[in-house]
């Protein structure tokens, strides 16, 4: 911005040292790198910068790995093998259980029980499924749904159960 002297002053003065026509429109980038470099060697402006630098890096590279290394949803979580061995031999000790349990049960009482001719139904469930894509870990087989159905079924002998003790009542 001129003056009416014909100076220019403020902070694109310092760039636009040329007064061609081209000069008005894009800086000098020589003079703005003697700039920036002017800055750099200030000691106090570099002391800014390097404790930025190092608070970023103390947190980011050290403080927050070694927090969130066991969170299994941070991005600094340690995925070790060993963790999909634990957590599929509990899911196979689950599945062992339920498989038990649906085995001990009779088909034909567990059918009169659940037929739609019952004469007391006070609810429907539906168990809506959708065939899982195995791209992980391909020689998995969890059976995700006989554990749901055994559960569900637990849970609803123990309602029916109670509720059946309560009418003798």
């Amino acid at each position: 911005m001129a003056t009416r002297s014909g100076k220019r002053h403020g902070f694109a003065s310092t760039f636009m040292t040329d007064t061609s026509p081209r000069s008005q429109k894009y800086p000098n980038y020589a003079v703005i790198a003697r700039y920036l470099w002017h800055l750099l060697c200030n000691r106090v402006l570099t002391m800014h910068i390097l404790a930025i630098i190092a608070i970023y890096a103390l947190t980011f590279f050290i403080i927050l790995p070694v927090l969130c290394k066991d969170n299994p949803y941070s991005y600094y979580y340690a995925y070790k093998e060993r963790d999909t061995k634990y957590e599929m031999g509990i899911n196979a000790k689950r599945l062992h259980e339920d498989e038990r349990y649906l085995r001990t049960l009779d088909p034909n009482i567990t059918r009169r029980k659940y037929s739609h001719e019952a004469s007391n139904i006070h609810m429907a469930i539906g168990v809506v499924t959708v065939d899982r894509s195995r791209r992980i870990h391909s020689t998995t087989n969890p059976k995700y749904l006989t554990q749901v159905l055994a559960r569900l079924e637990r849970n609803l002998a123990n309602k029916i159960g109670r509720a059946s003790c309560r009418e003798r009542v």
